[in-house]
């Protein structure tokens, strides 16, 4: 096995090269490795299967190749690499799982090497998040990577989505409950010299 003869008066058996085999005995033609496999070596009589995180595209490959960062490739014997999907990534090459980004981060395009993290002013509340969510007026968060917002205190308001803080009531203003947007002007007849206030 691993060997050829063509020819009825043949002397001699010739090798199968890289990338091809004789499975039997007696045989006249060489085979080439199907696609998801490769053979590197001459005279053999079967092809390996690639391992998980590699691939071999064509027949007759005489070595696997390594999925890029970004991609992987599952099972054995494969033909070509997934990308890791939106909301996951792997920053190795040759690999057979992608990574799920956790809470606070993100990555918004197949075949990421990295995740990224969300902004001020944003979260991620599940891994796997494909896009950070602004937080709603009334909350904010004013550290990156986040799984989740903080809502305004009474005496404090955030006016629009994507705050990094809240801010305090001005003089002559309040705000009475919690996750306010806006405060509350004093009506007529009535005052107040304090800013933050409840």
């Amino acid at each position: 096995t691993g060997y050829v003869s063509a020819d009825e008066a043949a002397t001699k058996c010739n090798p199968c090269s890289p990338g091809t085999i004789a499975a039997e005995t007696g045989s006249t033609e060489c085979t080439a490795c199907p696609a998801g496999s490769a053979q590197s070596l001459q005279a053999q009589s079967s092809c390996s299967a690639c391992k998980p995180g590699t691939f071999s595209a064509q027949e007759g490959s005489d070595r696997w190749a390594s999925c890029e960062a970004g991609n992987i490739a599952a099972v054995s014997g494969s033909t070509e690499c997934t990308p890791c999907p939106a909301g996951y990534m792997q920053g190795n090459p040759a690999q057979a799982r992608c990574s799920i980004c956790p809470k606070g981060y993100f990555s918004p395009v197949e075949a990421s090497t990295e995740c990224s993290r969300c902004e001020m002013g944003s979260m991620a509340p599940s891994a796997g998040s494909a896009e950070c969510s602004l937080c709603p007026a009334g909350w904010a968060q004013s550290l990156p990577a986040q799984a989740k917002c903080y809502i305004c205190q009474p005496g404090l308001f955030s006016p629009a989505p994507g705050a990094s803080s809240c801010q305090e009531c001005d003089a002559g203003s309040f705000s009475n409950q919690k996750g306010k947007a806006e405060c509350t002007k004093c009506a007529a007849g009535w005052a107040q010299p304090w800013p933050k206030q409840k």
